[in-house]
């Protein structure tokens, strides 16, 4: 896919997002039992639902679940929540159990009943092998997540804005894979008549999809750590984790 090809998908990127990103998207929050209303969210992360076959799970970053478990240490009132499609209200998921996690990696793998899904009006994004290959240097990627900017409070409800990118794979190491604006051309957009974002915050663990040149896509990693001011994002591969929610062993 050369870049005018690529640009071409980005015309369309709202819907090809919203048709096949977005049911698979979800937004785990931080929220404390006394104050459950919109604006009493501590604090948010995006999280992937996955099916590898044997298993259906909830991916996120290590660090959005530590977030979440060090606050409940400290008080049994937090509840980490899953939102669920637009008008519908959070599921509460925290004592959902935590399949596996890895701090250096930067991933937690929790197990979330298909009940529960459909219940939010989610979906599992499936594959047909587990796990999906590692992206090469030069490919564009598109990226979904819920920035913390984008809540906003509407009435009883919390209405979520979702941000959607292109990018392109800047760099790949053996621990993860970096997305940048190589040509100068990409595009970052939030909904119509939204203020634009002024930070990366929130979209941690959002699912990263590689675009083909045939404009097949493949889930390759989720995103873990960001720079606003740079425009760098750091993705940690899916490949890390096993068919069964584990997560592979260092060599």
């Amino acid at each position: 896919m050369n870049d005018q090809e690529f640009n071409l998908l980005l015309g369309d990127l709202d819907r090809l997002c919203a048709a096949c990103i977005a049911p698979f998207t979800v937004m785990p929050a931080i929220a404390d039992t006394a104050n459950l209303t919109p604006q009493g969210i501590i604090a948010n992360g995006t999280g992937s639902l996955i099916n590898t076959g044997p298993g259906q799970f909830l991916v996120t970053n290590n660090h959005v679940y530590e977030a979440f478990e060090i606050r409940w240490a400290a008080s049994d009132s937090i509840l980490l929540l899953m939102s669920g499609r637009g008008g519908l209200g959070f599921l509460d998921i925290s004592e959902n159990r935590l399949v596996s996690r890895d701090r250096e990696r930067d991933l937690a793998v929790l197990e979330i009943p298909v009940s529960h899904v459909r219940r939010q009006g989610k979906l599992f994004s499936t594959w047909n092998s587990w796990p999906p290959p590692r992206p090469a240097v030069g490919l564009p990627a598109l990226i979904y997540g819920y920035p913390g900017e984008g809540r906003v409070p509407l009435g009883d409800s919390l209405g979520i804005r979702p941000l959607t990118m292109g990018r392109y794979v800047a760099s790949v190491t053996d621990r993860h894979f970096s997305l940048a604006d190589i040509h100068g051309d990409s595009e970052m957009r939030t909904p119509e008549g939204a203020t634009p974002i002024t930070s990366y915050g929130g979209i941690s663990g959002s699912a990263v999809y590689i675009i083909q040149s045939n404009s097949d896509s493949f889930l390759a990693g989720f995103v873990y750590e960001a720079n606003f001011a740079l425009d760098i994002i750091y993705v940690t591969f899916c490949d890390h984790i096993n068919a069964d929610g584990t997560i592979r062993v260092s060599a």
